[in-house]
């Protein structure tokens, strides 16, 4: 994603504890800032499992709730994006909530938002 990219919210829904959370960004700048075990972490590998990345293997540990239901919009090149992911499903809205795509391959997701937001997607291998 080479333009800019506006995170704008995201929703967090619990079935299990029958709870949601939703966050509003601020378009210019947020900290997530708080005491031990209230989220932080939550929030911040969520937006990279919405998006399609394991959060895990980047930032170690294996802490990351697959049971939550999540949802994010972005604006990107002021155009808005809705990105849903519950457990290995994905599907992207555009900004009149259509299906722009729903998967569950990683490699067919991938594929699509390379496309779609014009990056290149490669393996790093050490």
């Amino acid at each position: 994603m080479r333009s800019k990219v506006i995170y704008e919210e995201i929703l967090l829904l619990s079935l299990k504890d029958g709870k949601s959370k939703k966050l509003k960004f601020n378009p210019k700048k947020n900290i997530i800032f708080g005491k031990n075990d209230t989220g932080k972490s939550t929030v911040i590998k969520s937006i990279f499992w919405i998006l399609g990345l394991n959060p895990t293997k980047m930032f170690g540990g294996n802490r990351l709730d697959k049971n939550l239901i999540r949802l994010l919009k972005i604006n990107y090149n002021n155009s808005t994006y809705y990105f849903f992911r519950n457990k290995d499903f994905h599907k992207l809205f555009d900004s009149e909530k259509k299906i722009l795509i729903e998967t569950e391959s990683k490699s067919e997701w991938h594929a699509y938002m390379s496309n779609l937001f014009d990056y290149n997607l490669s393996l790093i291998q050490k």
